[in-house]
């Protein structure tokens, strides 16, 4: 089909925000657009449907790296419709069912203002306007993915992409801060390897697990494995928390994660999430780690993991 629409278009629409159709573009393929002899992407109208349906499905609970891959007839049947193309609610001018898409770009624009107190000031109203995973995995993720794009093509600067940082780092902390772990739930600490310095990740991860009655501690990031591993023996944690994200080709992370796995041997679930974690997907593989690929793969986990081990203690006792 004639490729037509530039990504400005598909963005409206389908509803999807340009960087997350970049994102999904570039870590599942989900869509491969054509391109101008500028590199401009341009989407068919098969692409706009595609997009359509994906959305759709995330929006149900579904996981983007496991519904990429199927197909326009396929990902039709998932969503119980024969076709959505003419549908109404996914014209120009759509926003998602919480307005997050709205907020996000509010976000950006005084982060391109360099507006410290207004973003912070948003931040904290976004705080009573929705619930803390909404908040977490809807706006501030999208939001700083966002940031990442836009510096990477140019558009932000580093003060920009530093100052947006600095404002979600000090939001995080007080939330975190703010929270009271249930002293009776199981432990899992939260922390990023040595070389990978973008903590956010790993702060959301205990953020998740605290709601979903874990006993959360962040550990800080950029930390070694016998650190790491000691930390673990520490709280008794029975899961490890790592978030990837940048450097993606680091080469002696695969080193450290394998020293990780010998240090606290099989007593520990190791899962690893972030936006490079598939760029570190056979070491991850080699030392027996879960791959979350998105904050809902993750919380899944955590409760299989509880459900399990409660099972086990049921069937002991």
């Amino acid at each position: 089909m004639t490729a037509k629409h530039s990504i400005k278009a598909a963005a409206k629409l389908t509803g999807v925000p340009p960087y997350l159709i970049r994102a999904w573009e570039r870590r599942y393929k989900a869509v491969i657009p054509e391109r101008t002899s500028t590199n401009r992407r341009l989407y068919s109208d098969q692409d706009i449907e595609r997009l359509i349906l994906l959305y759709k499905a995330t929006l149900k609970g579904e996981s983007i790296g496991q519904v990429a891959g199927l197909s326009i007839a396929e990902l039709r049947e998932l969503n119980g419709e024969n076709g959505i193309w003419n549908d109404n609610r996914y014209n120009e001018g759509n926003s998602n069912r919480f307005g997050e898409d709205k907020i996000i770009s509010k976000y950006v624009e005084l982060t391109e203002d360099l507006d410290r107190t207004g973003l912070y000031k948003i931040l904290l109203e976004s705080e009573t306007r929705f619930s803390k995973n909404v908040l977490l995995e809807k706006i501030i993720i999208p939001f700083m993915h966002k940031v990442g794009d836009l510096w990477e093509d140019g558009s932000l600067k580093v003060v920009h992409e530093h100052l947006a940082s600095a404002v979600v780092r000090s939001f995080l902390g007080e939330l975190l801060i703010s929270q009271k772990p249930p002293e009776s739930g199981p432990s899992i600490i939260g922390t990023t390897p040595v070389g990978q310095n973008h903590e956010f990740g790993a702060v959301i991860s205990i953020l998740s697990a605290i709601s979903e009655g874990w006993r959360g501690i962040y550990l800080g990031s950029n930390l070694p494995a016998e650190e790491i591993a000691f930390g673990a023996e520490k709280y008794r944690a029975r899961v490890i928390a790592l978030s990837l994200v940048h450097p993606a080709d680091d080469p002696h992370l695969h080193m450290e994660l394998h020293k990780l796995r010998r240090m606290v041997g099989d007593d520990a679930t190791i899962i690893a999430g972030g936006r490079s974690a598939d760029n570190y997907g056979t070491a991850l593989r080699d030392i027996k780690a879960i791959i979350a690929g998105n904050m809902a793969e993750y919380r899944k986990t955590l409760r299989e993991i509880r459900e399990s081990a409660d099972v086990l203690n049921q069937s002991s006792s």
